[in-house]
């Protein structure tokens, strides 16, 4: 497989089937009320994430010499332009020759890479509202509440599915793609290792994102409350949710009897 085409692929397909519903497991904080006061979720930096290996890539140099000129004659007009003609052919060479073409390659790219890295908002969702796991690292060890957003509308529709493997992905630095910016950091961001495949995850990847976004608020379908939530916080979700235009239904995570797992019980 052609993993920078199919990143491409992914990032631009309009056939991608979604499951009809996403679910975002929440603590309950300072910030919750803005969820359902507001229609308001954030987009986080990928900086920020818990695992090491999210959104990274590898670089790596496959092609041939004539790929290597083409790539070292664009670096240049890029970064030397104050160079003639002449001047760039004489400096192209001499780099060629000493071998530091790939080496600025490999800099120049980490260091952008980096740089939009860190500006790309991300929102993370499930296809699984009964994850024991995602309960408890992600809903405050199960005194948290998990969200689910309807997929039908132009917000929730960008989410795209992430892949799980064994390796890191790469982008190949002498193919004419790895200056589109959107390819190279979504490459690593719909990639993640293989352990994490339990979480069926989902992402909107919104270049520039970082912050503070407000969804549709039909978008909200329902909320499933924590087995630990507190009463008090159980009475302000309830609250919130009656109050709004498009009211969610109320769920109530329960502890099966005789298995591990949660049956969802509505609360209507």
């Amino acid at each position: 497989m052609d993993r920078n085409k199919g990143v491409v692929d992914v990032l631009q397909a309009s056939d991608i089937t979604k499951p009809p519903f996403l679910y975002k497991y929440y603590a309950f904080d300072e910030w919750t009320h803005c969820i359902f006061e507001n229609n308001e979720i954030y987009l986080s930096s990928p900086e920020s994430f818990n695992d090491p290996f999210d959104s990274k890539i590898r670089f790596i140099y496959e092609g041939s010499r004539t790929d290597r000129k083409r790539f070292l004659k664009e670096w240049s007009k890029k970064h030397r332009p104050e160079l003639s003609r002449k001047e760039r052919l004489v400096y192209e060479k001499s780099i060629r020759k000493q071998g530091l073409d790939l080496r600025m390659m490999a800099d120049g790219v980490q260091d952008e890479f980096m740089a939009n890295r860190s500006r790309i908002g991300v929102f993370c969702m499930s296809e699984d509202k009964k994850n024991i796991l995602m309960w408890s690292h992600y809903a405050n060890e199960n005194a948290g509440f998990c969200v689910e957003f309807r997929t039908n509308n132009a917000f929730f529709s960008r989410a795209r599915p992430v892949e799980y493997d064994r390796v890191l992905p790469y982008l190949n630095l002498l193919e004419p793609i790895w200056d589109k910016l959107i390819t190279k950091v979504t490459l690593g961001l719909l990639t993640k290792a293989q352990d994490w495949a339990y979480e069926k995850e989902w992402r909107i990847v919104d270049v520039d994102g970082v912050g503070i976004h407000e969804y549709p608020s039909e978008a909200l379908s329902s909320v499933i409350l924590g087995c630990k939530m507190s009463p008090e916080n159980k009475k302000r979700i309830k609250e919130w949710c009656c109050a709004r235009e498009h009211r969610p239904t109320l769920y109530e995570a329960k502890e099966k009897e005789q298995e591990f797992g949660f049956d969802i019980i509505s609360l209507s």
